[in-house]
């Protein structure tokens, strides 16, 4: 049986064994998941890895795997006090779209590091960073219309 994991917040996990379709006390079926600090260890772990820019939903995840509100995050990646909160509310709410700053990195090293005690040589991150600013210097976007000139999304 495969089984859709939403509750994480993620709309794509699916679930191939443990699990058990339960009946609650009330007569209605649920579910039991086997080891969810496992799990989600591991689809932390995944999404780490994966080469892709971390998405709006998935960077919630990690954030609240670590433990943090959106203001200490907001710390944690040292964004400027003024509208970090909103920064990240921002950038989750945005549930597939990636994240466009040099943070999608920095996230993944501070879940590696804390979560997965791996130790993460900082010049991999340094590497990842350099990668994230070529991106954005080999094509940006733009698009005009009556406000003006704006990056195109």
């Amino acid at each position: 049986m495969k089984y859709q994991y939403t509750q994480c917040g993620l709309d794509n996990v699916w679930l191939q064994g443990g699990v058990e379709i339960i009946k609650t006390p009330k007569g209605k079926e649920g579910v039991r998941i086997f080891d969810m600090d496992g799990l989600h260890r591991a689809i932390g772990g995944i999404l780490t890895e994966k080469p892709e820019r971390l998405t709006g939903a998935e960077f919630r995840f990690l954030r609240v795997e670590l433990g943090l509100s959106r203001r200490l995050m907001a710390q944690a990646l040292a964004l400027e006090a003024e509208n970090a909160f909103e920064r990240v509310k921002k950038w989750e709410e945005a549930r597939d779209e990636p994240i466009r700053d040099a943070y999608d990195p920095i996230l993944r090293m501070i879940y590696r590091q804390t979560i997965l005690e791996q130790d993460v040589d900082f010049m991999e991150l340094v590497d990842e960073l350099r990668n994230t600013d070529r991106e954005w210097h080999e094509k940006v976007e733009l698009t005009t219309d009556d406000d003006g000139w704006r990056e195109a999304s």
